[in-house]
Parts: C-alpha cells; structure tokens; sequence
C-alpha cells in the first residue's frame, strides 16, 4: 500500500496542524493533494506532486498553518567543491 508525501518542489506539509477541514483539497484544481480518512486518524497528504503548479492556494486557504512554501533554490549556484 502506497501512502502520501509531505511536500512538492513547491509546498511543504506539517500534517500535526491538519485538522481535516479539506479545505485545501477542495480549493487545488489540480488534484495535488489528498486525504488520509480515518476515524482516528486524519490530515491532508500530497498524492501527485507532479502535478503541484506552485500556485499556494493550498498556503492562502488553510486556517491552519499546515503548508509553507518550499523556498526556491538559484539556479545560478556552482555546486561546493
């Protein structure tokens, strides 16, 4: 069984402030995210991060803080020899 990530090249999740809300899935027209639905256990995942835009509605709509922004790494830097 195959179970969801914790981030995107463009978002990252922290599931301990989820509240199961959903509202982050129902705002993301690109089907990034899911859901983990338990009884006992329930909090948002990423199930196609491949698909994630970078459009951070997901960041815009949550009351709870569950996403952050993946800060962008420069191209333009040589790798440390």
């Amino acid at each position: 069984m195959k179970f969801g990530g914790k981030s995107t090249k463009h978002i990252r999740l922290d599931t301990s402030n989820c509240e199961a809300c959903w509202e982050c899935i129902d705002e993301c027209k690109y089907g990034v995210l899911g859901k983990v639905d338990f009884w006992f256990h329930k909090h948002v995942i990423v199930e196609h991060p491949e698909k994630c835009s970078g459009c951070k509605r997901c960041i815009d709509i949550c009351p709870h803080g569950v996403f952050e922004p993946v800060p962008a790494t420069p191209t333009h830097c040589k790798s440390l020899r």
